[in-house]
């Protein structure tokens, strides 16, 4: 599948990327039905005088406010892979908490889980100014450390 061309390493696991003609050849195979890819996903309307801190839009797609343009982006990329079989059990702000010592230091909120064929995959739709926020770093070293689960930055 032409998909497999547009396939990247990335944090030890394998990513794909959906372009338009892969998803008309799974739905013409029978692999996905009664899906359709929406336009433009719907800004939502920030409360007036707030601006958001990171520039990002909110957006809804089925129902579902997401953070930025881009984490909805990849909630339909992930929507057809569990269509197409590939993966399952999507999650969507699954929470994890932190313990050192039997301490709860703080909680992690995943923006989507997942499960393949190799494992649990959690995944945290970044942008370049977020990957370097502090908190977030610390937080990313707490999930490895606490879960052995390694994030996989989108």
């Amino acid at each position: 599948m032409a998909a497999g061309d547009e396939r990247r390493k990335r944090g030890g696991s394998v990513l794909m990327a959906w372009s338009k003609r892969d998803i008309e050849q799974l739905a013409a195979a029978g692999k996905i039905k009664g899906f359709q890819m929406a336009g433009k996903p719907a800004p939502v309307q920030a409360p007036a005088g707030k601006a958001p801190k990171y520039g990002n839009q909110k957006t809804e797609i089925d129902g579902i406010e997401f953070d930025s343009k881009k984490e909805a982006r990849r909630y339909q990329e992930l929507k057809i892979r569990v269509m197409a079989g590939d993966i399952w059990d999507l999650k969507f702000q699954e929470e994890f908490p932190l313990i050192v010592n039997g301490i709860t230091v703080a909680h992690y909120r995943a923006d989507f889980t997942y499960q393949t064929g190799f494992g649990k995959v959690v995944e945290d739709v970044k942008s370049a100014i977020t990957r370097k926020n502090p908190v977030y770093r610390l937080k990313n070293k707490l999930m490895n450390a606490c879960h052995g689960i390694k994030i996989t930055e989108i």
